[in-house]
């Protein structure tokens, strides 16, 4: 029998962050803008900036909020940022 809830996002480690709340409003925003999580968003920017594969469930993530916004009629943020 299958658990409830969301699938499993595999093997991750926790590291507390604890920006200036000015960086924090600014990453909220972006995160919110683009209708991902905001650990999924930060995760996304550093993967960015080390060169690193986007996680899959982070994936999984901005292909919702662009199915979202497609049907929406928003179009695609991340593309345009």
């Amino acid at each position: 029998m299958a658990k409830p809830g969301a699938p499993s996002r595999g093997d991750r480690r926790q590291f507390p962050l604890r920006p200036p709340r000015q960086h924090y409003d600014t990453f909220k925003a972006h995160a919110d803008e683009l209708g991902i999580p905001l650990g999924s968003y930060v995760l996304l920017r550093l993967s960015e900036a080390e060169g690193l594969p986007i996680p899959d469930f982070v994936q999984h993530d901005l292909d919702k909020a662009r199915a979202r916004r497609q049907i929406s009629g928003q179009g695609d943020l991340l593309a345009a940022g």
